[in-house]
């Protein structure tokens, strides 16, 4: 019944959208059936033995997707009743509720909403929404198991987003956009970028997730003139999860320290109380889109401690024992740990290895190379972080691609030595006139000398002929794109793109899917300048620039990797 009259509500919205009065009588209707809904489940058994009932709490679940996002998208265009689609979605979320605490075990209920889950269609949106309804729902419940379950599942579809940001299905630069129409609500936007922070394993630098979130916030606390009774909520609600962990810290006793010495959830309360007395400072202070987004930092490492402590006496008896290797990773919980090996004794996922850097900086980091030796020559480049090593090879070993060479804030010309220019010698008629910008060769009886003066090359043969000289540059395909990223060339030069990683690499011009900015027409699909097939690892695409501008490209079969090349 329910669902029919949220079916009728959804009927009204389509036929006369504006007639808000229509549409509060359709949700009033909905209200009461949906409270007949909870007294008629509250009248339901235990659902292991019974099929009907296991039926009904399937469809219970698939109805609670849908009605929560029909909520969503109507409280957005009747924000006057906004207050009765918030209590709807707390009704469906009591029923919820009753199922997970009376009926179901919460891996069960969670197994049914997973399901409902997948069974929406597929689009941009779709981990997205999940992810924004599981937080409601968390909001909803009490039951800290079924809390856990809600996290395994953010976890799930946030894998799945990170898969689509490899396949090029949803670029990062997107997600801003994409989580704003999720809501009317900035909170609950913050909300769902702050769980991608904690969630995703590799953070692109594209989708700016610091930036949206401050953006959320202060949007929030200018638009919503409730917003500080809301960041008082907040902080009180990351006091009620720090006093939970508080007590069963205490009642745990030493049982945990005799696994892992100093208990990790002893480490995340600390942290939390420390974000608490920040979110407090900040709301005395006024500060009310800081002070919520710390008292939500404090409640997500409150809850978090509350699932290591499950885990860490559960597993009291499995003790794990590490090398005492220094091979640091940093957590999802931004902190340092020694090797992997202890990231997982803390029950701790690996987000990138090395040391955790702090926000402004990088957020992956990249495996450094073992056993790789660099000569001492003093030929600087620039790295992508912005820091200047003696030499490319020392940028390789880091794993750092190479902005441009020559000190950071000091780019300069390439040096006829570096490793990524090859000169290759093309004779040509004694007659050929020679632009001013083309380069000369003069032969010269005995091996020929270089004089690398203002850019150009002359090589003197002893004849009077005169070759061009093209230019040749690489280009390596890395597991974390083209090295370097940036390249400039002058027309008539040759830019050879050589896969060195472990995936199949295409490049090509334009930015995906396009491939014809760059104006000579041949290529398979439009632009000239396109490999045309994948390349396996060694293989090689090479291509010679003619036209003068800045080309961007990118690898058709890993859309997140970009590049330039600058043709002079």
């Amino acid at each position: 019944m329910a669902n029919e009259k949220a079916a009728e509500l959804k009927k009204v919205q389509e036929l006369r959208p504006d007639d808000t009065a229509a549409i509060d009588r359709a949700l009033d209707n909905y209200n009461k059936n949906a409270l007949r809904l909870k007294t008629r489940v509250q009248l339901l058994e235990e659902s292991s033995e019974n099929p009907n009932v296991d039926a009904v709490l399937d469809k219970l679940a698939e109805n609670t997707i849908k009605h929560q996002q029909l909520f969503e998208e109507l409280k957005a265009k009747h924000e006057g009743l906004g207050g009765k689609f918030d209590n709807a979605r707390e009704g469906v979320g009591e029923t919820l509720e009753h199922v997970v605490k009376n009926l179901d075990k919460p891996k069960k209920a969670a197994e049914r909403l997973d399901k409902a889950i997948e069974a929406q269609r597929d689009n941009q949106t779709k981990e997205l929404r999940a992810v924004h309804l599981l937080n409601q729902l968390e909001h909803d419940t009490d039951s800290p198991e079924f809390v856990d379950k809600l996290l395994e599942l953010k976890d799930k579809h946030i894998n799945k987003l990170e898969t689509k940001f490899r396949d090029g299905l949803v670029h990062p630069s997107q997600v801003g956009g994409l989580v704003k129409g999720l809501s009317d609500d900035e909170v609950e936007i913050f909300e769902v970028l702050r769980e991608l922070e904690h969630r995703l394993t590799d953070i692109p630098d594209e989708l700016k997730l610091d930036d949206l979130e401050e953006e959320a916030l202060e949007e929030a606390s200018h638009k919503e003139s409730d917003f500080v009774s809301r960041a008082k909520g907040e902080i009180e609600r990351a006091e009620k999860m720090i006093r939970e962990l508080e007590i069963k810290l205490s009642a745990a006793g030493g049982t945990i320290r005799e696994v892992v010495g100093a208990s990790n959830a002893d480490n995340l309360l600390k942290e939390a109380k420390h974000k608490i007395g920040s979110a407090k400072k900040a709301f005395e202070e006024k500060k009310y889109g800081e002070a919520y987004g710390q008292a939500n930092s404090a409640y997500a490492l409150a809850k978090a401690g509350l699932g290591k402590l499950s885990n860490e006496v559960g597993e009291k008896h499995e003790k794990i024992l590490c090398i005492e290797e220094y091979e640091p990773v940093c957590g999802v919980d931004e902190r340092t740990y020694g090797n992997e090996c202890k990231a997982r004794v803390a029950n701790v996922r690996v987000r990138y290895k090395g040391e955790c850097r702090a926000k402004e900086e990088s957020r992956v980091e990249k495996p450094k190379e073992e056993g790789k030796l660099c000569t001492q020559v003093y030929d600087p480049v620039c790295g992508a972080d912005d820091r200047t090593y003696s030499n490319s090879c020392f940028a390789d070993i880091a794993r750092i691609q190479v902005k441009h060479r020559g000190e950071c804030g000091k780019p300069t010309k390439p040096t006829l030595d570096s490793e990524s220019l090859k000169f290759e010698v093309v004779p040509q008629s004694p007659t050929t006139k020679i632009s001013p910008d083309s380069t000369k060769i003069e032969a010269l009886p005995k091996t020929p000398s270089i004089d690398t003066s203002a850019g150009s090359v002359k090589v003197e043969t002893g004849s009077e002929a005169t070759v061009n000289v093209s230019r040749i540059w690489n280009v390596a395909v890395m597991d974390d794109g083209f090295s370097p990223m940036e390249l400039r060339v002058r027309k008539g030069d040759t830019v050879v793109w050589t896969n060195k990683s472990g995936k199949s690499s295409w490049p090509a011009s334009a930015v995906h899917p396009t491939h014809d900015v760059y104006p000579e027409r041949g290529g398979c699909i439009s632009s000239a300048f396109d490999a045309c097939k994948g390349l396996g690892l060694g293989e090689a695409f090479k291509f010679t620039f003619n036209q003068v501008g800045s080309w961007k490209y990118h690898d058709h079969l890993n859309s997140t990797h970009f590049g330039t090349i600058v043709v002079e």
